[in-house]
Formats: structure tokens, sequence, C-alpha cells
């Protein structure tokens, strides 16, 4: 510029000339997938059974103006979750430029969590050595199912004297309900003997105990001790 008003200006000592300069910026999300379920697409929160396998997928972008430097994406692992921590080293990133990490996971057995659902987050950040660091998260809903091995075994019967056995299982004797409650789930017989001078009714003669139900057996004695009295007094 060859202007009068800029060479005055260029002759005056000192001037500061300020240029504007851009600034790197980051975003980061975080999402997951159940490796075990099948699942293709990653979502924030997935869910999982105990021993499942999970891929958490992070990705970062310079949503700035100028080079992100030195950029580390850092990830640790919730607890009952194995896979090796993480830390990569992703480099510089330039304006709009983006990089994805995926770090795989594995969760711990059924006794690490409670019965229903827990749910577990998994944090991961980005920082750079000239631009502030980020974070984002993913969830995993552990769900336990309830583990039920025993039921309970009712034999209701009218007679003291009686005994029974159900598959092994336990033995009842007397009359009114007789209960036994830690019977394993499965299928029982009930054996009911002959009771002299009485005839027997059993229902059912078996069964299957389901979790946390009750099985009933059912046994009627009738006596036939009447009815032999009077048989020769019909026949004269």
């Amino acid at each position: 510029d060859t202007t009068t008003n800029a060479k005055i200006l260029l002759t005056q000592s000192p001037k500061t000339i300020y240029c504007p300069v851009g600034q790197p910026g980051l975003s980061l999300a975080k999402t997951a997938r159940n490796i075990t379920a099948g699942q293709t697409g990653f979502q924030e929160s997935v869910t999982a059974n105990p021993g499942d396998s999970v891929e958490f997928r992070m990705t970062v972008t310079n949503t700035g103006t100028a080079t992100a430097s030195n950029v580390i994406i850092s990830d640790t692992l919730p607890t009952y979750f194995s896979g090796n921590p993480v830390s990569f080293n992703i480099g510089d990133l330039t304006t709009g430029q983006n990089r994805t990490v995926n770090l795989t996971a594995t969760i711990g057995s059924a006794s690490n969590f409670p019965v229903g659902d827990s749910t577990h987050t998994n944090t991961a950040t980005a920082s750079g050595s000239n631009v502030s660091s980020v974070s984002d998260t993913a969830q995993v809903v552990v769900r336990k199912e309830a583990v039920c091995t025993t039921g309970t075994i009712q034999v209701n019967s009218n007679l003291n004297s009686a005994s029974y056995t159900v598959s092994g299982a336990a033995t009842f004797n007397g009359t009114g309900t007789q209960t036994f409650s830690n019977a394993q789930i499965g299928n029982y017989i009930i054996n009911v003997p002959d009771v002299n001078g009485y005839t027997k009714s059993v229902n059912p003669t078996s069964g299957t105990l389901i979790c946390n139900n009750t099985l009933t057996f059912n046994i009627t004695f009738t006596l036939m001790v009447v009815l032999q009295m009077i048989l020769p007094f019909i026949i004269r």
C-alpha cells in the first residue's frame, strides 16, 4: 500500500500486528456392543449377561480450527470387567479429522453381580498437549437371573399309621399335611405301601417340582373292615 496514511503508519515505531490464530477442539463419542449376543451395531447402552464379551468403541474428532497435538485416548474398564487398560496415542489431528479405537472386555462371573439388573459405566477421555480434555461414557447393564434349585413337596393323608416315600427324597408319616421344604427341582414319584384293612387312592402318583413351587400328593385311605363284617350276613 503506497498511500500517505499507510506510509505514516509504517514509519511510526514500534508497531504490533495481530493475526488471528485457530484453536483446536476435541469431541469424543463412546459406544458399546454385545459380541456374545451377536450385536453388530454400537449403542450408548447395551444389556449383557455375566461372562459375555463386549466391545467398546471410542471416536475422537478435532472440531476446532487448528491442529490438535499429541492426542491420547484413555479408558479404564468398570469393576469386574477384564481386559487391558487402554491408552491410545493418536498423534496429531488436523481440523475435522477423526480417529476410532476399539476395546474388547469380558464381563466377570455371575457371583460378582447382584440378582437382577446392575448398570456399569465405562468412561473414556481424550486429551492433547494443546487442547482441553473431553470425556464420554457407555453403559453395560449386566443382567443376572435368579438361580432356583429347590421347592416344596407336600403330602396330604388321612391315616395316622401310613408311611410313604417320595422318590427317596423324603419319608412322610401320619395324617394331615407333611412338608419337605428343600426338595431339588425335578420329577418325583410317590410310593405308598398298602395298609391292611384299607384301600388307597393316590393323586397324583408322580409329578414335576417347579422352582419355588409346591408339588402336592393327596392320599386317601378307605376302611374295608365294615364291609368284611357285614358280608357274611348278606350272603345268608
